[in-house]
Order: structure tokens, then C-alpha cells, then sequence
């Protein structure tokens, strides 16, 4: 059942109204954005903002070790640089599995009322 669900939320069909681009105003305003390179202290930076207690990804590293090898900002500064110069995301960072989690919520019986706990599924997506 979760199966179908899924499948048919993320297999729609195509929209049958489509945007003609090419008729838009090209008045798109200048956005304030650093082209320089990603430095070590913004990396830092945003290691530091990371949420303690999530899951790992692919690579199965957790915030936590982030936050506490620091010795490893340099070389993700590298990286981020290479992927900033190259223009191309790694295939790696564009997948996730999506898993159906079990979410208790209260229901309430038609024929009596009276409420009892069932589950629904909650779609997360998770990194890998």
C-alpha cells in the first residue's frame, strides 16, 4: 500500500500547462553573492551550525565528528571550491532514499467516536 503511494506521488505525469520562458523580462535583479572562493573560517562556520543527533549519510559521517576533526575543514574548503569551479555536482549529493516512518496519531472511530491510537506513514527523505 505504502508502495503505491509513494510511486504515484513521485511519478505524476507531466503538467499539461507549460511557462514559455523565453517571453519574461530580463529584469532579474543583481543578487549580493560572493563569487571568491569558500574560505576555511566559512566552512567552520557552517560545520559549527550543523543539529547534533542526525543521521549519517552515505559516507556515514555524523555532525558530531565534523564538529570535532577540525584538521578536516581545509580539505572540504577544497572541495567545495572544486565544485564551485567545475560547476557540476557530485552524483553523490543529488541522491536520497525516501523511507515511510511510522507517525502514531490519534484517530477518531466513525461509529463511536471514541479515539485510538493507529499509525500513518510520514515520508522522510534521507540523505545517502
Amino acid at each position: 500500500m505504502e508502495e503505491h503511494f509513494f510511486w504515484s506521488v513521485l511519478n505524476c505525469p507531466e503538467p499539461e500547462i507549460s511557462h514559455d520562458f523565453e517571453g519574461d523580462s530580463l529584469d532579474i535583479p543583481d543578487l549580493d553573492i560572493s563569487l571568491d572562493p569558500i574560505t576555511d573560517e566559512e566552512v567552520t562556520r557552517a560545520i559549527r551550525k550543523l543539529k547534533n543527533g542526525k543521521a549519517a549519510g552515505s559516507d556515514h559521517i555524523q555532525p558530531e565528528l565534523l564538529k570535532h576533526a577540525e584538521s578536516i575543514t581545509p580539505r572540504l574548503a577544497n572541495l567545495f571550491n572544486t565544485v564551485w569551479q567545475k560547476q557540476e555536482v557530485p552524483t553523490d549529493w543529488r541522491d536520497g532514499i525516501i523511507i515511510p516512518l511510522p507517525k502514531k496519531v490519534i484517530c477518531l472511530t466513525v461509529t463511536t467516536g471514541e479515539a485510538s491510537p493507529c499509525c500513518q506513514s510520514q515520508a522522510k527523505c534521507l540523505q545517502v
